[in-house]
């Protein structure tokens, strides 16, 4: 397995890393130029590496980041990881119609419910219907009570507008308990956790995520700063530098609910 620190060379990091992974190679202006490029030759049409396109400049020229998703979803319009980081950026740089917009051409194309769901209450979320998104949400989980998905959707809800955080928690316990094995579900309720201020509890999750997902930078990073805000600094160190490793942008759209 690729941990941090196990690759010395560069030759040998890009062999342990993904496609997106040796953007991380270089520092300064030609990091995300080479990295484009080496993506760029291994996309032919394939629309899982336009979404990797996409994320290589993520946080930095978020612009680009765009198009490559546009690109993605050219080729497949219902592809979810692709539709979720362009309304994800669309949301970050304040466009909210063009959210909205995105969201609704995904479903035309025929997007599953339960995610286009998803979609609709980080979007209602991010413009300030917090109240309008919890009670569509409130509505789903009614009608499907044994939803992990609409549970996991409400608990985000909460965590992200740092509002009502045991019952986002309630939500969180309830969807692990139908679906332990999903690393996300453990994620989030380790957000709500942090938001709430219960560190120690936010570090179990958060542990267990990592576990079950040990290549995704946004985990390493918020367990930094539960190990920062529980005063171990040098874990903190260590996890900001695994986050950084993984993923150069991890926190390109979680950072201000992090940090919130």
């Amino acid at each position: 397995m690729c941990v941090p620190g196990s690759c010395h060379s560069v030759s040998q990091r890009c062999k342990c890393r993904r496609i997106i992974g040796c953007s991380r190679q270089k520092r300064g202006g030609n990091t995300h130029r080479s990295a484009v490029i080496k993506a760029s030759l291994a996309i032919k049409q394939d629309p899982r590496r336009l979404k990797w396109l996409g994320d290589l400049p993520v946080g930095a020229v978020i612009e680009d980041a765009k198009q490559s998703y546009l690109a993605a979803l050219g080729i497949s319009p219902t592809y979810f990881d692709a539709i979720l980081n362009l309304i994800r950026a669309h949301l970050v740089l304040g466009e909210y119609e063009e959210a909205s917009r995105a969201l609704d051409q995904a479903k035309a194309a025929g997007l599953k419910e339960v995610n286009a769901d998803s979609l609709q209450i980080e979007v209602l979320q991010a413009t300030g219907k917090f109240d309008e998104a919890l009670r569509i949400m409130d509505a789903l989980v009614e009608e499907e009570p044994e939803s992990s998905s609409y549970l996991a959707d409400r608990c985000l809800l909460r965590s992200l507008e740092g509002k009502e955080l045991n019952l986002a928690l309630d939500d969180c316990t309830n969807m692990i308990e139908i679906a332990e094995r999903s690393a996300y579900y453990h994620f989030l309720r380790g957000l709500a956790y942090y938001r709430q201020g219960s560190y120690a509890d936010a570090l179990v999750d958060l542990d267990k995520s990592i576990r079950k997902n040990e290549t995704d930078g946004v985990l390493y990073y918020l367990r930094a700063l539960t190990n920062r805000k529980l005063g171990d600094e040098t874990k903190a160190q260590s996890d900001f530098e695994a986050a950084g490793y993984f993923y150069q942008h991890y926190d390109w759209y979680w950072r201000r609910f992090f940090e919130g």
